[in-house]
């Protein structure tokens, strides 16, 4: 019999799969359809069909844009039409800022599979057999590094050979975001790091010394991290960005540097040397469907720079759907109950670094920040002594059943989307306090 489960683990670590397994597996469906038709789904697809299995039909949120995909019709998701016992849906929707749908679509019942995992165990040419080049990563469009848990595996493996270490004696995450900033170029309605609600004064860009010293506390106290994100607000405003990138290239223990910017901001040359390396890309959000012909002609500009300097810079399809964020308020009536339900289905197993303090996730971060309560969900860094000392107090932090700042992210009717992603405005639930 078929292990789906096995499958799974063997994909995400770079081991051999079951590939005539997996072919029997799903074509014993009924229907079986890819949501997602953009780069990732279009692989997947691809690949699929290659290996003789049969796929019914595309799902997808732009379908009046792209009716046909590897020959195979598209259409708007539809629950209602598909028994959910005799349907398999291969979920190839890669934008970063929807995680929440995908939480919505598992609650519904379905049989399914994440797109990730076939492109891991088809596609995917990393594993801990070679050299790891992160180029590989960040020149794909079908892919992305970040939250890609084969890159993590492979990375944990390399270190853990190095130090002579198991991996589960490892400490270890996901990603780290370097924040340089908490401005922005844009003013995005439901801005997910909330760049509308802070008040001229808490705005501040990080002195370069400071961003060193969070780099070298985090990079040498944890053994491992698959990326190494370089965020803001607006990244491209940090006159000194590559020289950030460039500090975090001389540590080993990762396999990526992501630099997210929006793109409508007037990017120097300066800013983009050094970048050319292949650890890193340059990724480029692409709102352009929400701004102003300047504004996209902005962002074409940045692109088209940064590509003819070297850089690996990619760009997102159009985002057509965003998550919208919390609001700064708690929710009314949580108790430490439901924060540890927020906190066992968060979907973010990561850290955030801002301003000499180590937050456990982006929310944690803008409770402080935005100088809405000090939880206490956060590890100053100049107070620890060693870099033991720092490791115990980043696995204490991870490890709580739940954090104060989970209250705010607590929703018990579920997600709310826009279909106007990077959509410029100010919603009052975002309002300055």
């Amino acid at each position: 019999m078929f292990d789906l489960e096995k499958f799974i683990e063997n994909a995400k670590t770079g081991q051999s799969v079951d590939v005539d397994g997996f072919r029997k597996y799903v074509n014993s469906f009924e229907t079986v359809i890819i949501w997602g038709a953009g780069n990732l789904g279009t692989a997947v697809g691809r690949e699929l069909l290659n290996l003789n299995i049969n796929i019914s039909l595309y799902w997808d949120m732009q379908a009046d844009k792209k009716v046909i995909c590897n020959g195979i019709t598209v259409q708007k998701a539809d629950f209602n039409k598909y028994d959910k016992d005799k349907t398999f849906v291969i979920f190839c929707i890669a934008n970063e800022a929807l995680p929440s749908l995908f939480m919505d679509f598992r609650n519904k019942g379905f049989q399914y599979l994440l797109g990730k995992t076939v492109f891991y165990a088809f596609i995917c040419p990393i594993n801990n057999s070679n050299k790891l080049d992160a180029s590989t990563c960040n020149m794909w469009d079908e892919c992305s590094a970040c939250g890609c848990q084969r890159l993590f595996s492979v990375v944990q493996h390399k270190m853990a050979t190095k130090k002579e270490l198991s991996q589960d004696k490892m400490l270890a995450f996901d990603r780290v975001h370097f924040i340089t900033n908490n401005t922005c170029s844009l003013g995005c309605k439901y801005c997910i790091s909330m760049m509308n609600s802070y008040r001229k004064e808490q705005k501040k860009i990080m002195p370069l010394e400071r961003i060193y010293k969070d780099i070298n506390s985090v990079m040498t106290a944890i053994d491992a991290f698959g990326v190494v994100n370089i965020f803001g607000g607006e990244p491209f405003l940090h006159k000194d960005i590559s020289k950030i990138a460039k500090r975090v290239l001389e540590y080993d223990n990762f396999g990526a540097i992501i630099i997210n910017t929006n793109g409508v901001v007037n990017i120097s040359e300066d800013q983009l040397e050094g970048l050319e390396d292949n650890r890193i890309r340059v990724a480029f959000s692409n709102y352009t469907g929400q701004l102003s012909r300047e504004q996209q002609i902005m962002f074409e500009r940045s692109y088209e720079l940064a590509k003819r300097k070297g850089v690996i810079a990619k760009t997102q399809n159009t985002l057509p759907m965003w998550s919208i964020p919390p609001a700064l308020t708690k929710h009314k009536d949580i108790d430490e109950n439901l924060m540890t339900q927020c906190r066992n289905v968060c979907a973010v197993p990561y850290l955030y670094v801002f301003n000499g303090k180590i937050f456990p996730c982006l929310q944690a971060l803008l409770s402080f920040d935005l100088e809405i309560e000090d939880n206490g969900d956060y590890i100053e860094i100049d107070t620890i002594n060693t870099t033991e000392e720092l490791r115990e107090r980043i696995l204490e932090l991870y490890n709580r059943k739940f954090h104060q700042s989970c209250a705010y992210c607590y929703s018990p009717d579920g997600s709310e989307f826009t279909d106007k992603a990077g959509e410029q405005g100010v919603d009052q639930r975002y309002m300055p306090l």
